[in-house]
């Protein structure tokens, strides 16, 4: 009788925890929500009803503030994007050897996680992915991922160190900072380093968004061979006071120093031909900045926002003059305009005080 009670017991399926909501799809298991009361450590399980759980859905977990702890079947390959956004207290989880793609916003908002290994299988890691993930301390890329999107490791506040593994044929790592492969592109800097930076001198590029938020921050030392400032490259840098530009930078792009609202001087060297749009938009503090005959285009809104600025002097060289480019600079009071201006964008002066 015991034994045949044992044989019942183990044919019987493993349900579904009464957390965790699902679907079925070709005789696979999909994790479409939990329970945003669930609270303490919870297991998905490899099976349910006979049939395995291969996939967690887009914000599955979203929001799921008060779980602590997450264990994924192993069973899993596929986590949806914002799968885990928002899980406040959530400390650990264990990502699935089958897992190829880490998407976007998966772990963003998840505070308490301290520690998460990336499987050897990941290809790659999405836009977000573990944007303000404020406990995280270090992160390693293993040698299977090509491909990292913008701001992945965002506003970490704790993470001094993103490491790559050897053999990597995309990134690397120097002194915990991310690079591509010939490490001429600067890709990430994680937000836990803190006071002055030297970029190392053969970068010719900063990354869109790799400095972002970077707010204990005080001071970066620009190359000599650096020659493209990406979009939003330093966006809400808070402790800088003064930048200087190498003569070798042609470009700086979209949103790159927007919202630096401590930085009052700006040192732009003589090669600069671009300012891209809302370039040094709501750099509320700028009082000083002056361009040479090298600048051709100034971009939409590039100084939107730029109480501080009293007078600004357009060079002979520039042909084009964004729309809004200075609206809302409601300290100006003197502005030179070349003739060399044939492209004066609509409100490209529009907000500016007005003389009696």
């Amino acid at each position: 009788m015991r034994i045949l009670w044992l044989a019942l017991a183990i044919m019987v399926p493993v349900m579904a925890p009464a957390q965790l909501t699902f679907t079925t799809n070709n005789g696979a298991i999909t994790i479409t929500e939990c329970n945003a009361y669930s609270t303490g450590a919870l297991i998905v399980p490899n099976n349910i009803n006979g049939r395995p759980v291969t996939s967690i859905a887009n914000a599955a977990f979203s929001q799921c503030g008060k779980l602590t702890g997450i264990t994924m079947g192993t069973n899993i390959v596929s986590i949806g994007n914002e799968a885990f956004i928002g899980c406040e207290s959530l400390a650990s989880i264990i990502i699935p050897n089958g897992v190829t793609n880490i998407g976007f916003g998966v772990f963003t908002g998840c505070a308490s996680l301290t520690n998460v290994v990336i499987p050897a299988r990941v290809t790659s890691i999405g836009q977000d992915a573990f944007l303000d993930c404020f406990s995280l301390r270090d992160i390693t890329i293993p040698s299977s991922v090509t491909n990292i999107g913008i701001v992945a490791f965002g506003v970490c506040s704790n993470l001094a160190v993103i490491n790559v593994a050897n053999g990597n044929p995309v990134y690397s790592s120097i002194d915990g900072v991310l690079f591509d492969k010939n490490q001429t592109t600067l890709v990430e800097f994680p937000f836990g380093k803190v006071g002055d930076y030297t970029i190392p001198s053969n970068v010719t590029s900063i990354g869109s968004y790799a400095f972002y938020y970077c707010s204990e921050l005080t001071n970066v030392t620009m190359g000599s061979e650096l020659a493209s400032i990406g979009t939003g490259a330093f966006f809400h840098c808070a402790g800088f006071t003064s930048v200087t530009i190498p003569n070798s930078v042609s470009n700086i792009g979209d949103r790159a120093f927007e919202n630096c609202f401590n930085l009052t001087k700006v040192l732009p060297g003589t090669g600069v031909v671009n300012v891209g749009q809302s370039a040094f938009a709501s750099c509320s503090k700028l009082v000083s900045v002056a361009f040479t005959n090298s600048l051709v285009y100034i971009g939409w809104y590039a100084f939107e926002s730029c109480s501080g600025l009293t007078n600004f002097v357009i060079p002979n060289s520039v042909a084009t003059l964004g729309s809004s480019a200075f609206e809302g600079c409601s300290g100006l009071t003197t502005m030179t305009i070349s003739a060399s201006v044939t492209n004066m964008e609509d409100s490209c002066l529009l907000r500016l005080p007005q003389s009696d």
